[in-house]
């Protein structure tokens, strides 16, 4: 009876969960094409030398990590997908890692580079993002990239994140590309780009501070590495350790993973004799799963609303301070051609100014010259009033002569 339940309620979750896959697949894929489109209107710009010399740290760092998972692989990864089948239905208490994952990221890594991102709409909602279709794997970084702590894993974390969606994982599952979807790690472990990042930056990372020159938890020396007893090792050492013991090859593991992931958060070491003894209870276990499932599931969808809800409040935010900066900029434009008219009219009654002054030196000039002209004909004036008295002389001399000759 419980088993038929258990099948009905598995086969309307399936159907539900299949139709929410694909209409999560088609919006991603618009919104990647979209976005793809809109690429040329970006304009991206190149790095300066102090941001290019930190992104290619925080590349080389995210490197010598994803290296350091390989050679760690037999605590921290799975070869086989089907040595834990059972993730399926314990995906988000079981962020377990093929090798063949980590080997894609290290590919894909190797090929990126990086740009300065120009759009303010991107600067306030994310720390960085890629066009998952273009041909080039550059990952454009946003403002709040640079604002991250340098020692912190945030930005290792988030070159992980941009370089999944290269992969084809989306934000959510449910947006994964079919090639991701039939992947041996959906098999082991369905992921989204962002627990894919964490279980790197998070599940494997040391438990233990950095101090001296190493690491208090294990003695690693180099800091850009994971740890051989991170969650995630203590994880897969308890499973590899406890299923097969208490179980048969064939019974049904959720409980025993259940049990495991619940020690996930603790430091502590954990009571084997305990966890056998709580591990004797599958079919409570069992329903107590389907609750906890169902509950998941209405929990990541209404997740996923205000996540939807809080993007297109922050697309219509930025787009707002879009418009006002598109006012600003036209404010400032007729400000400049404002101030470029009244240096015009400034230019143009300096000109007027000298040219009053050069009229003023002319009318003295001709002022001068006119003084000049009278001063001559004052001169001329006594010239002719001398050649005047002169004749009269000349006359009065003719009468005395004439009077002299008369007398003779």
């Amino acid at each position: 009876m419980l088993s038929w339940i258990f099948g009905l309620f598995m086969g309307t979750t399936e159907d539900e969960t299949r139709k929410t896959k694909e209409k999560a697949k088609s919006q991603n894929e618009g919104r990647w094409n979209k976005e793809d489109k809109e690429r040329t209107t970006n304009n991206p710009r190149l790095l300066s030398a102090e941001e290019g010399k930190q992104a290619k740290e925080a590349k080389e760092q995210t490197q010598q990590i994803l290296s350091d998972v390989l050679k760690k692989k037999e605590s921290l990864l799975v070869e086989d997908p089907k040595e834990f089948e059972h993730c399926k239905k314990k995906n988000d208490f079981c962020p377990l890692l093929t090798t063949d994952l980590v080997k894609d990221l290290m590919q894909e890594l190797v090929k990126v580079t990086f740009a300065k991102n120009t759009d303010p709409v991107q600067d306030i909602r994310v720390n960085a993002y890629v066009y998952p279709g273009s041909e080039d794997r550059t990952i454009y970084l946003c403002a709040l990239f640079w604002e991250i702590e340098p020692e912190s894993r945030s930005r290792q974390r988030t070159i992980i994140h941009e370089v999944s969606h290269f992969l084809g994982y989306g934000h959510t599952v449910q947006e994964n590309s079919d090639r991701v979807q039939k992947s041996p790690q959906s098999m082991l472990c369905p992921l989204d780009s962002y627990k894919l990042a964490l279980a790197f930056t998070y599940y494997m990372d040391h438990p233990g501070t950095y101090r001296d020159g190493s690491y208090s938890c294990c003695g690693e020396t180099s800091r850009d590495t994971v740890c051989e007893k991170s969650k995630m090792a203590e994880k897969l050492r308890l499973l590899r350790k406890m299923i097969p013991r208490i179980y048969g090859p064939e019974e049904d593991t959720d409980s025993a993973i259940e049990m495991c992931s619940s020690f996930e958060e603790s430091d502590e070491e954990v009571d084997t004799a305990v966890l056998e003894k709580k591990l004797k209870r599958p079919v409570k276990r069992q329903t107590d799963s389907m609750k906890t499932k169902t509950n998941l599931q209405k929990t990541q969808i209404h997740q996923e609303k205000t996540r939807a809800n809080w993007q297109k409040a922050l697309a219509n935010w930025g787009k707002a301070l879009a418009n006002r900066g598109k006012a600003l900029a036209n404010r400032e434009k007729a400000l400049a051609n404002r101030e470029k008219a009244l240096a015009n009219r400034e230019k143009a009654l300096a000109n007027r100014e000298k040219a009053l002054a050069n009229r003023e030196k002319a009318l003295a000039n001709w002022g001068k010259a006119l003084a000049n002209w009278e001063k001559a004909l004052a001169n001329w004036e006594k010239a002719l009033a001398n050649r005047e008295k002169a004749l009269a002389n000349w006359e009065k001399a003719l009468a005395n002569r004439e009077k002299a000759l008369a007398n003779l």
